[in-house]
């Protein structure tokens, strides 16, 4: 059980920084910030 968990962990953490990172290759972050902006 531990490594199935340990394995999704992983695969989320690939994915979140998959993200962030073409995002960041985009160099525009200010969709992102968009998305948030009305929650505060």
């Amino acid at each position: 059980m531990r490594r199935v968990v340990r394995t999704v962990l992983l695969l989320f953490a690939l994915a979140v920084g998959g993200i962030v990172a073409a995002a960041w290759y985009a160099g525009d972050s200010s969709d992102l910030e968009m998305e948030y902006e009305g929650f505060d």
